[in-house]
């Protein structure tokens, strides 16, 4: 998969609105950098008026729903109602929501900080939920919707991860914000998913956004998403090995590759000859590191007699 630009530089663009070829400069500074940075953009941006937002959040309680709906739509426009839905009742914003088009609410949805209306979020209908992120996902803006995984109940995730297809939610996978929530979009996927996942990212070259994934996994999730490479499509293994190569995420495979049947991890070292001396010591490195090594049977061996 090629993106033209990380996910936390995308994000940050956003924010300023700009394109985030104008932000090349970043590209040599650390994620979690580009994190705090951002923290510090989103709080200037959003207390920028805050008594003004707090006013007008409160003056939305003395209006009725449907003409609060109507003036958000034709007067206030998306960027404004964003910064005001936070300063709302979060039941009245609800309301309000429930009653606006689907792309206008898309379009709040683009504007919004998660952060700023967490509440109001969880206060929306799966229906609701539903609708937005098929929008989000026909527009291919993965930005938003990994926005606001982390803030999604349960329910709210199944919902919008069914109303993805594979692909948008691999894509969606990429730019994840809060990494913490990525344990429970794998319970919500499933097994069976989760090799339709494999399937499909071997057939678009999407392997970085699963490893992403796999990087953030519980220690009890590391079978079945093993189970799931084994259950995909013929070749997905090796495009997966290759992938880890290319990217260098040898932090996520090699807990998978651990779990893997005999065979599996014969082949895997059979590709290990392919990879430079460097290569193959800092993949022992990292085994070793992540306590796996003495359980990749075949693989260590392999890594072992070419790196020596």
């Amino acid at each position: 998969m090629t993106t033209d630009a990380r996910p936390e530089v995308q994000r940050i663009a956003r924010l300023l609105r700009v394109r985030p070829d104008q932000l090349g400069f970043l590209d040599d500074v650390d994620d979690a950098d580009l994190i705090a940075f951002r923290g510090q953009l989103t709080s200037t941006l959003f207390d920028a008026n805050a008594g003004v937002l707090t006013r007008l959040g409160s003056a939305a309680k003395l209006l009725p729903s449907p003409v609060l709906a109507k003036i958000a739509e034709r007067v206030f426009g998306p960027l404004l109602c964003a910064r005001v839905a936070g300063a709302m009742d979060p039941s009245k914003a609800s309301e309000v929501a429930a009653r606006l088009p689907v792309n206008f609410l898309t379009d709040v949805a683009v504007e919004l900080d998660p952060r700023q209306v967490e509440q109001v979020v969880r206060a929306l209908p799966n229906d609701m939920i539903v609708d937005v992120a098929r929008v989000l996902g026909q527009r291919e803006d993965w930005i938003t919707l990994g926005q606001f995984v982390g803030f999604l109940g349960a329910d709210h995730l199944t919902a919008a991860v069914d109303a993805l297809d594979d692909t948008q939610l691999l894509r969606t996978a990429y730019t994840v914000d809060d990494v913490s929530a990525i344990p429970g979009v794998v319970d919500v996927v499933g097994t069976e998913r989760l090799t339709a996942l494999f399937t499909t990212a071997a057939r678009e070259d999407l392997f970085d956004a699963l490893l992403r994934l796999a990087t953030h996994l519980r220690d009890d999730q590391i079978d079945s998403l093993a189970d799931a490479i084994m259950a995909a499509e013929r070749g997905t293994l090796g495009r997966l090995v290759t992938a880890a190569a290319t990217c260098r995420h040898w932090d996520a495979l090699l807990p998978i590759a651990a779990s893997l049947p005999a065979d599996a991890k014969a082949g895997i070292a059979e590709s290990v000859g392919d990879l430079s001396p460097e290569v193959r010591a800092d993949i022992m490195a990292q085994a070793t590191s992540l306590g796996v090594y003495d359980d990749l049977g075949p693989i260590a061996d392999a890594l072992a007699e070419r790196a020596a």
